[in-house]
């Protein structure tokens, strides 16, 4: 990664200290990246979930011109195969997905297309719950890492807690 990193990618939080993405992690240890840390964008569940220390995030700028998509579950799982919908609000609520190999994978999600749980046939699995704005309040996983975030009136993440802080 080339540039700095301009939010922390643990909070959010402007001008995170150190701004090297490496030497943030060396400084900081084992903490999932809920945020991107060149946008400030909360990721997604799933994204965050397969990639917990943001390895795979670019830093690059979007080139002039370039078309961008925001990945949502509403605008991506409804071309699976195997996709349920909501009768309410016509979003996916739950999808089965098999490939060629005989991998297949499981979701479930809320009427706004929010991930709730996810299974594959690897054995990794796992779930969120959101609160009424649609923040994240906990996330939790088969290999027994856990996250538990707390706000305030305002929305603004005020604590959070961890597996590796708390212990499993």
């Amino acid at each position: 990664m080339k540039n700095l990193m301009k939010y922390d990618p643990a909070t959010g939080v402007e001008k995170p200290y150190p701004s090297s993405p490496n030497e943030y992690r060396e400084y900081h240890g084992k903490v999932a990246w809920l945020y991107n840390p060149y946008t400030g964008v909360q990721r997604n569940a799933m994204d965050v979930g397969s990639d917990i220390l943001g390895l795979l995030l670019l830093d690059e700028e979007p080139k002039e011109n370039a078309k961008t998509e925001e990945y949502t579950p509403l605008t991506k799982q409804k071309l699976f195969d195997g996709v349920v919908l909501s009768k309410l609000t016509g979003t996916p609520i739950a999808e089965i997905k098999k490939d060629s190999y005989g991998y297949w994978r499981k979701s479930t999600y809320d009427d706004a297309g929010r991930v709730l749980t996810y299974e594959d046939s690897g054995g990794f699995w796992h779930k969120t719950t959101y609160n009424e704005a649609g923040q994240v309040l906990t996330y939790e996983e088969s290999g027994g890492f856990w996250y538990k975030f707390t706000y305030d009136h305002t929305g603004m993440e005020v604590a959070y807690k961890n597996s590796y802080s708390e212990g499993t």
